[in-house]
């Protein structure tokens, strides 16, 4: 039974053992329950060991994928807060600039060339999607520049609040800005400790380093060594598992006596690298290069504010240097929302999980690409595999479409509840949002002067948005969601697809 090693590299934030391996695993479990059948997937999985990392096992025929979690979250110290707040600054400053330019991408082309002439070749985003692209793009880029001067302002108020003694004087604002500082540290810190020092990311890049020399170099007795791993790295995670891939003595070991793969998989997933590049492009991490049997595939949303866009040019030239090797830029379509598209490529079945299945089982596009009378030369659990990435591959277009429809929705919300304001001020004898904002303004503000005007206005619009959203969550929780309990293929129940 042939072993696949996959090795998952977390983001940033102080994450819970096996917290990520779990929302990685269970859309492959549902995947392949729902096309080879819930009764021929098995699934082991120790998420929450007392010692060790996080660790799953799923197999189906001869396939044995061996799943495991490179825990690096309390691997290092974190800065002090300073540091943090100024490397924070620093970067808001080159970020959302970058941001804002990223906006305007669906007016370019890509930048890197098409290395996938067969199933994952570029798809067009479906004409809804594109439509969005438009909206949104046109919008922020209209709204972004007080948005970044406020942004800005609001950041160096906060660093200096973090400085004084507030507390002494207003304990609850002392107590908020405390509050903010952790947070700080604890999530984005961690980039900052990437970059800023060598010590810590050498702890953090250990944590892959180690994992995998154990688990692929001391296999079963008897078997050789796995010919391809894959690792697959999320957010801040992908620059820990770039800096561990670059990282000579790994691939030393493997090529000075411990038995290693011929190739890995290198899959990053809402990528910080752009982040770390534009902070720092003479990081020594770019000195050393990836190995050229490393195949680097980068995936990033549209809308995902961390990559915000494909690897940029320049750092994945100097990322491979004269090693060249394998690099496939891949824009996805998650939810094409800004607040959600970081968190939500592990769900895209069509996109994202199918391409997942191909690497992690060694398929070639060639395969999937071939006439289906040959896939009777195949065991049977790969052509079972080889049928549903198929299948995913179909649904990408329709998905694109669904989801851009969706993103129109959401664009004409605003929209919306401007209509129900002017509709309800046309079928009243008053001032509908006003009337509405005044009593919501007592509350909030006792015992201040009756505040009307522009103010009332735009709270009685909040109140008429709330009660809009609320209309759609009792739709959803009595209509949508028992629909989707009931034809979801979760674990392979329900409707299937193949």
């Amino acid at each position: 039974m042939p072993v696949r090693p996959v090795f998952i590299v977390h983001g940033i934030g102080n994450q819970k053992k096996g917290e990520v391996l779990t929302a990685v695993v269970e859309p492959w479990v549902q995947f392949l329950g729902k096309h080879l059948g819930i009764e021929n997937v098995h699934l082991e999985a120790d998420i929450r060991p007392q010692t060790g990392p996080a660790h799953a096992t799923i197999t189906f025929g001869d396939e044995r994928w061996e799943i495991w979690e490179a825990y690096w979250a309390q691997s290092f110290h974190p800065l002090k807060d300073v540091r943090v707040l100024t490397w924070g600054f620093s970067t808001l400053l080159r970020q959302t600039w970058s941001i804002f330019r990223g906006f305007n991408y669906f007016s370019k082309r890509e930048p890197y060339p098409n290395p996938s002439p067969f199933v994952y070749h570029r798809r067009p985003i479906g004409w809804t999607a594109w439509v969005s692209d438009k909206l949104v793009g046109y919008l922020a880029v209209t709204l972004f520049v007080p948005l970044y001067v406020m942004s800005l302002l609001a950041a160096s108020v906060f660093f200096v609040l973090s400085q004084l003694p507030v507390g002494a004087i207003q304990p609850k604002l002392g107590e908020v800005v405390t509050k903010l500082t952790e947070a700080l540290v604890q999530g984005p810190g961690d980039m900052a400790a990437i970059l800023l020092s060598e010590t810590r990311l050498a702890s953090m890049k250990n944590e892959l380093k180690q994992l995998m020399l154990s688990k692929i170099s001391s296999g079963p007795a008897g078997e050789p060594a796995p010919e391809r791993a894959t690792v697959i790295a999320h957010s801040a995670g992908a620059t820990v598992a770039f800096a561990a891939l670059s990282d000579g003595s790994l691939w030393d070991a493997w090529d000075h006596g411990m038995p290693g793969p011929k190739e890995i998989s290198f899959l990053t997933v809402g990528s910080s690298l752009n982040l770390a590049w534009r902070s720092d492009s003479n990081h020594p991490i770019w000195k050393r290069g990836l190995d050229p049997r490393v195949r680097w595939i980068d995936f990033w949303a549209r809308y995902d504010p961390v990559p915000h866009g494909p690897a940029a040019r320049e750092m994945q030239a100097e990322a491979r240097g004269r090693n060249e090797g394998f690099f496939e830029s891949v824009r996805v379509i998650n939810l094409d929302n800004p607040f959600t598209d970081h968190v939500t490529y592990w769900g895209n079945h069509p996109e994202v999980v199918s391409r997942f299945a191909l690497e992690i089982a060694g398929l070639s596009e060639e395969t999937v690409a071939g006439a289906e009378e040959a896939d009777g030369n195949l065991p049977p659990e790969r052509e079972a595999l080889v049928k549903a990435v198929r299948v995913a591959l179909n649904d990408i277009q329709g998905h694109r479409i669904r989801i851009g429809a969706m993103s129109l929705l959401r664009a004409f919300v605003p929209f919306a509840t401007l209509a129900v304001v002017t509709a309800l001020d046309f079928a009243t004898p008053w001032d509908t949002a006003s009337f509405l904002g005044g009593p919501l303004l007592e509350i909030m503000l006792p015992g201040e002067q009756q505040i009307n005007g522009v103010v009332a206005w735009l709270a009685g619009v909040a109140v008429i948005a709330v009660a809009l959203y609320a209309l759609w969550q009792f739709v959803r929780l009595w209509f949508v969601e028992p629909k989707l309990s009931k034809d979801y293929p979760a674990l392979g129940r329900g409707k299937k697809l193949g």
